[in-house]
């Protein structure tokens, strides 16, 4: 038979037998003691046994309640979790982001604590790696991703163009320059973006320049190709919009004008059902109003 068992009986029933004391725990649920008793009462008819033995000065709980308690216990810790997340839930949204790492490092994170001072009601949860996040098995609400497949419709945001072309110091550019024509590139070291959608086979051609086979430092990260270029490791083929922080401090510049190959690789993905989320829209305009001026989605 199907019983419609209190549950705030139930966690009155629980603190009693926990405290050995109606009047303990009648402080610690701050509620009179004949309140206490009551709900016991009342628990105790719905049962149909006794569920304490009461005496002039204490009580104590019977085998039965003993058993019961222990079966219950872990129920009434469930349910007072899943009510704890419950009201984190409706007091705080969450986000859930995942990006290459490039981008993230290079685009989004210098910019970030504006964001978390401007929303402090959303918990963001921040991941990256190379590989595009799965939206519905990894929850993911927003993705950045970058490739040269061409997307479904669906979930598709923002299709961001950049420009890939030489990057370089201008200490070395200085020291082994300067830099005024493609050929000039054979004077210095080159690295290599080994992810980057543009590479030196892919440039040289279209820029009128062959390049030798010479050993070149490689990195499978933009993010350390831009790195090792301002350090003056070399000259970087890179994209304007992931070294834009560099190239508006001076850090880098791009000497050869007009050679760079126009792509458009990062796109940026938000689960369909979450689109329209105010949290979800919040760092869409986040990430809008961080791109480079000279960075229009498509």
């Amino acid at each position: 038979m199907q019983r419609n068992l209190s549950l705030k009986g139930l966690r009155i029933f629980a603190t009693a037998v926990r405290l050995g004391s109606f009047q303990k725990a009648a402080e610690e649920l701050r509620l009179t003691p004949s309140a206490i008793s009551h709900q016991i009462r009342a628990l105790e008819e719905e049962l149909g046994r006794s569920l304490f033995t009461r005496g002039p000065r204490r009580i104590a709980p019977t085998a039965d309640a003993l058993s019961f308690h222990a079966e219950i216990r872990e129920a009434l810790q469930i349910i007072d979790e899943a009510a704890a997340r419950l009201a984190e839930r409706t007091s705080r949204a969450v986000l859930t982001v995942h990006s290459t790492p490039s981008f993230a490092f290079q685009t989004l994170l210098p910019h970030l604590p504006d964001f978390t001072a401007a929303h402090p009601e959303i918990d963001l949860r921040f991941s990256a790696s190379q590989n595009p996040a799965d939206l519905v098995r990894d929850q993911v609400d927003i993705d950045i991703r970058y490739s040269r497949h061409v997307p479904r419709s669906e979930g598709v945001v923002d299709i961001l163009e950049e420009t890939v072309s030489p990057l370089v110091s201008p200490a070395l550019n200085n020291r082994l320059g300067p830099i005024r024509a493609p050929t000039d590139l054979l004077r210095f070291p080159r690295i290599h973006s080994v992810l980057c959608l543009v590479q030196w086979l892919d440039w040289q051609g279209p820029a009128g320049v062959m390049f030798s086979d010479e050993p070149g430092v490689r990195f499978d990260r933009s993010f350390m190709s831009i790195a090792a270029a301002c350090d003056g490791v070399g000259v970087a083929l890179e994209s304007d919009l992931l070294a834009a922080g560099e190239l508006r401090s001076g850090s880098l510049i791009a000497p050869l004008s007009g050679t760079g190959i126009r792509i458009s690789g990062h796109r940026i993905v938000a689960r369909p059902p979450r689109v329209d989320a105010p949290e979800v829209r919040s760092f869409l305009a986040f990430i809008r109003s961080v791109l480079p001026a000279e960075t229009t989605p498509t």
